[in-house]
């Protein structure tokens, strides 16, 4: 993990939420950690409490990698990781 964030250094920890607050995600500039940064897509994403989000989009659009993203921002936080984001909070699970 140390070299991991040293590796990627301009990668910052998530804000921790309390367990009673409303939201579970919201991220700022969110990337996927294993896609150069100079070409990687980003994107905002805010994830309530007791909410969901129907992802749609054509072919090769990057709905895949999106999911990958939100779902690897949660296991990296668990993990005690630094994430590819400009601004991300998270609740953990």
């Amino acid at each position: 993990m140390a070299i991991f964030k040293s590796n990627h250094s301009d990668f910052i920890f998530p804000q921790l939420l309390d367990s009673d607050a409303n939201i579970i995600l919201k991220g700022n500039s969110m990337g996927h950690p294993l896609i150069k940064k100079d070409i990687c897509v980003t994107n905002d994403v805010t994830i309530n409490d007791e909410n969901f989000l129907i992802i749609t989009g054509a072919n090769m659009a990057g709905k895949s990698t999106f999911l990958r993203t939100v779902a690897l921002s949660i296991v990296m936080t668990n993990a005690g990781l630094p994430l590819f984001a400009n601004e991300i909070s998270i609740k953990p699970q």
